[in-house]
């Protein structure tokens, strides 16, 4: 139990205040009234014992805790509010003797408004400190030093990455889309993030989005390039502006008029609220509303002394901070911030289309740069979010993709949704097919078969839906095969394998794949197996129509071969969330295994990796290509490097250096830039998608319709398409959905990265 005896509350700020408060006593109150709550919602959620009558005693022996201001507190009513919140729900009689002898009119407006909640009870005492608290308000609530304290948005970004995230530029459109977020299940993964470092959120309060102002309209993006920028220091972060390759001078409103007549800026990045609150002269006229980057702060206290506390102050807390979150960001106070904008002078406009354009190239690079930082969970489950109510409209035909963004795979989903991307730039920036624009909607299914359902009946409601593009999962792909049928859907696939999610039963039949059929896939593993001199074959693999199909086809392969020597010695299944594969390769070893066939995903892949690395020998693999759609993290890439591990595949684009892969490879890494090597994210996932997206224009115009029963016909004419893969002839075919066959496969090394 950490004490909360003599402790201290501090209000930290440039210039700063010692605050002591002393409660004590006991309360006769009546039940917490009920609240009406705010769009931002309560974030931390309690048990529900905690919502208590107070009538014992609210806290029993004197306790203390500390708070930490920025010194922008003082133009926020974030915690003024808060602190009216707690007198109309303690009643704590709380006396407050506050002594300043300094000038601080936010700290002085603080104190008083405790004193006229607290109905006595208390005592504070102010004095003097002087401390840099950029980053320590953050440091100071995990180290316990501070036990609450309001941080900006910037400043939580340096201690915890994933929260950086949330000011990548042009993220949002508007504060409703960011509540939307904080309120999401992303909000609830950046508060465990937050709670990993012993913090707990009590609230997040956006306050609005920093923009351009200059002194003439921006015309060119170079103009900004070539500019100088002033940015006041709680709004700085440093990798918004080093991504953009933007020059930047940290300096605060009332430096503006200075810098501006010395030329030292030639524009200003800050919100319109701090500008129409300055009351200085303001020399840039020309404001341009880029929502650059996400403002806002947080309400955090120490996890250890939120828990010692009595739950009915647990409770005071929590229901003030509900509370005192504002509503600054009304449609009603925009209008009046911009009111005051032009009493200044300033004019707002827009940037013309080619600068809206680079900014959001830019914008998205640097999301990329940062994807490993961040995790595909954080980035794809917002753009899922954010995007899939967005309305589809007349002049717009839409393709959905429905695969693991999100979870243990969602690098397949990952590399798909890249090939997708990659195609419609090209395709849009042509002038699109009939003359209207394709856009793409992501929905993860996160492997679950319901869930992938769920996602084919809401883009079946959509407007101008043409076909969906499936992942990696084929229990996912072989479980929507009657609701894509029932609707008529076209469905691409670019990764599942299993024969029978193309030979499906369906006439006519609406699938159509570009990736490795099973059917191949078994007796091609097999072929690899015995051209390498081995004669005593395991096969270890997921418990799943994929792995159970993929038997089927090792038997038949072997039953063919007329060496008696050859066998299969083991055959091996686990369940998707097994860490300890021990048992099954200890049997293999037993039964004298030379080789393992294994069919896996990247999850339950790793660990068998992990697993095999720590035994006294290590036997080959020959794996399906369900390994290459997960991330490895250290200790697998250290197991790889003890491995023989070889997988199947399609097509290298790293390995490929033909004219056409080569500005493919260039396009790619423009757009989906690595903070380190080169590198494409399964690369045969990306390049499927690709070529699938290719075809399927070829289908619309041959068609001239977006009718997807005349798409679906269509598909089955094309007589050639030249891609980067190969020159298809008849890619599909009334009798054949499979454009790839057994002569399209090939072994190669499973790479480390």
């Amino acid at each position: 139990m950490v004490s909360l005896r003599k402790r201290k509350i501090l209000v930290l700020g440039m210039a700063f205040s010692l605050i002591v408060i002393m409660i004590y006593g006991s309360h006769k109150g009546e039940m917490l009234p009920e609240w009406v709550k705010n769009p931002l919602s309560l974030d931390l959620r309690i048990k529900s014992d905690s919502a208590v009558n107070l009538k014992r005693n609210l806290v029993e022996e004197t306790s203390t805790l500390t708070l930490g201001l920025p010194e922008s507190a003082k133009q926020s009513s974030f915690i003024e509010q808060f602190v009216y919140a707690v007198k109309e729900q303690s009643k704590s009689e709380i006396e407050i003797a506050p002594r300043f002898f300094y000038q601080n009119t936010y700290v002085e407006q603080f104190v008083r408004s405790v004193n006229e909640q607290s109905l006595g009870g208390g005592e504070m005492q102010p004095s003097l400190v002087s401390q840099d608290i950029s980053e320590q308000l953050v440091t100071g609530v995990i180290g316990g030093d501070i036990d609450i304290a309001l941080i900006e948005l910037s400043g939580i970004g340096t201690i915890i990455p994933e929260f950086s995230f949330l000011q990548s530029p042009g993220l949002f459109h508007n504060v409703a889309e960011v509540n939307k977020i904080w309120n999401s299940e992303v909000g609830d993964y950046l508060r465990s993030k937050a709670f990993e470092r012993g913090l707990t959120i009590l609230a997040f309060e956006p306050s609005g989005f920093s923009h351009f102002f200059t002194s003439q309209p921006i015309e060119d993006f170079q103009q900004i390039q070539n500019s100088t920028v002033g940015i006041p220091l709680r709004y700085y972060e440093p990798s918004i502006w080093q991504k953009l390759n933007i020059n930047t001078l940290i300096l605060e409103p009332e430096q503006m008029l200075s810098a501006v007549e010395d030329d030292a800026i030639q524009a200003y990045s800050t919100t319109m609220e701090q500008i129409a609150e300055s009351p200085f002269k303001q020399p840039l006229k020309f404001l341009s509303k880029t929502n650059l980057s996400l403002t806002g702060q947080f309400l955090v206290i120490n996890q250890k002394i939120l828990n010692a506390l009595p739950k009915s102050l647990q409770t005071v807390l929590i229901k003030s901070v509900e509370n005192s979150v504002t509503e600054n960001n009304s449609t009603e106070s925009k209008h009046e911030v911009m009111a005051a904008l032009e009493k200044k002078g300033v004019k707002r406009y827009d940037f013309p289309e080619k600068v809206q354009s680079k900014l959001k190239q830019l914008a998205q690079q640097q999301i990329e740069l940062n994807r490993e930082l961040w995790g595909n969970y954080l980035i794809e489950m917002t753009f899922q979010l954010l995007h899939k109510d967005q309305p589809i409209n007349d002049n717009q035909i839409l393709i959905g993709l429905d695969a693991d963004l999100t979870s243990s795979s969602s690098q397949s989903g990952v590399a798909i949704k890249r090939g997708i991307e990659l195609a419609l730039d090209e395709i849009n920036q042509a002038g699109g097919v009939l003359g209207k624009e394709l856009v793409l909607k992501s929905l993860s299914h996160t492997g679950f078969s319901d869930q992938g359902i769920r996602n084919i009946k809401k883009f079946a409601k959509e407007k101008n839906l043409v076909a969906i593009v499936g992942g990696l999962h084929s229990p996912v792909a072989l479980a929507e095969q009657e609701i894509i049928h029932q609707e008529k859907i076209v469905y691409l696939d670019p990764w599942a394998a299993a024969t029978a999610i193309v030979d499906n039963g369906y006439s006519p039949n609406y699938t159509f794949r570009l990736s490795v059929r099973d059917q191949y896939a078994a007796p091609f593993l097999v072929a690899k197996a015995l051209e390498r001199g081995y004669k005593k074959i395991a096969y270890l693999y997921e418990d799943t129509g994929w792995g159970r199909g993929n038997l089927n086809g090792i038997i038949s392969a072997l039953n063919q071969q007329t060496n008696d020597d050859i066998t299969l010695v083991a055959a091996l299944s686990f369940v998707w969330g097994e860490d300890d594969y021990n048992h099954q390769l200890g049997i293999i070893e037993a039964k004298g295994g030379e080789v393992i066939l294994l069919v896996a995903n990247a999850p339950e892949g790793v660990n068998i990796f992990k697993n095999m690395a720590l035994r006294k020998s290590a036997i080959p693999v020959i794996s399906h290509w369900g390994i290459t759609g997960g991330n490895l993290d250290d200790s697998a890439r250290e197991a790889l490097k003890k491995l023989d591990i070889k997988v199947l595949q399609t097509f290298s684009l790293m390995d490929s250096n033909t004219e056409k892969v080569m500005a493919f490879k260039k396009r790619y890494f423009e757009r989906y830039p690595t903070a380190g090597a080169q590198k494409i994210l399964s690369e045969s996932g990306t390049v499927h998608a690709y070529e699938l997206i290719y075809i399927l224009v070829k289908a619309i115009e041959q068609a001239q319709s977006i009718d997807r029963v005349k798409v679906r016909d269509s598909l089955e004419r094309i007589e050639n398409y030249s891609g980067l893969i190969k020159t298809y002839h008849r890619p599909f075919t009334a009798l054949n959905h499979d454009a790839l066959g057994l002569e399209d496969l090939n072994l190669r090394i499973f790479r480390s990265e």
